[in-house]
């Protein structure tokens, strides 16, 4: 979904706030184009009772020129949708898959913020990363956070390790958080799903011991022409949004557990 506000041209504001892939047109008198990014949640909460939930998205923002009439392709996540299910995936009973990532391709111009981590059914899923690497998930057999360089690694389990994370090839493979792990039967036993982003999260594995651990986050970057920039990493577990206050913001997006946002402010 996309709102524009203004009806002749002092500039003019898009919103992205329903999860997909769109294309933005500037407007012809358009000579810059500032653009603010939340990556999505990731999901679940963990056992019945329990504590545990999906780390909140990451928080990019700059500014960059641009001509009239060029055209940026957007990426807006949804909550649980950033983790690979194949080979397997254990989420599901209690674990939640990890968030995915949100951003913007502008020519050579990228910015993208990492989705958090699932949740495991014993450990929270991590935070987002900004402008550099996710956090890993917490509890035992967590999944690592993706860095700029490489996808998170799966946490351990005799029955199924989690997955690693993968790249996100230049907006070819949206959904590279890597799978959950642990074990299919048991209280506690399932890790949850590593979050998407330039380089995904690594699934949380689990033992029989209930040592069900959260998913690693996808990580962010901010790579071209940008100025102004602004990079904040999501929270661990249950958190709100980064910088919610922004005049900008749509509330109820890229916290734990939300879809993401991607607001494109053309002057």
């Amino acid at each position: 979904m996309f709102l524009g506000r203004g009806s002749s041209w002092n500039g003019e504001t898009v919103t992205y706030s329903t999860k997909g892939t769109y294309t933005s047109t500037s407007n012809p008198a358009a000579s810059s184009v500032t653009i603010k990014v939340w990556g999505a949640g990731g999901a679940g909460s963990g056992e019945p009772g329990g504590s545990q939930a999906g780390g909140a998205g990451g928080h990019v923002e700059g500014t960059t020129p641009i001509n009239g009439g060029d055209t940026i392709t957007v990426y807006v996540g949804g909550s649980g949708d950033g983790s690979k299910t194949q080979p397997y995936s254990q989420a599901g009973y209690g674990a939640g898959n990890g968030g995915g990532l949100s951003g913007v391709k502008y020519g050579s111009n990228v910015m993208l913020a990492g989705g958090g981590g699932g949740a495991g059914q014993k450990g929270s899923g991590g935070g987002g990363g900004g402008n550099g690497s996710g956090s890993s998930g917490t509890g035992s057999n967590n999944g690592g956070g993706g860095s700029t360089g490489g996808g998170g690694g799966g946490g351990p389990s005799p029955d199924r390790n989690g997955g690693s994370g993968d790249s996100w090839n230049s907006g070819s493979n949206l959904v590279n958080g890597g799978n959950s792990g642990g074990s299919g039967s048991g209280a506690g036993n399932r890790g949850g799903g590593g979050g998407a982003g330039y380089y995904g999260g690594g699934g949380g594995g689990g033992s029989s011991g209930g040592n069900g651990g959260g998913g690693g986050a996808g990580s962010g970057i901010i790579s071209g022409s940008w100025s102004s920039t602004v990079s904040q990493q999501g929270g661990q577990g249950s958190s709100g949004a980064q910088d919610n206050g922004d005049p900008d913001y749509v509330s109820g997006r890229g916290g734990s557990a939300q879809d993401g946002l991607v607001v494109i402010i053309y002057s």
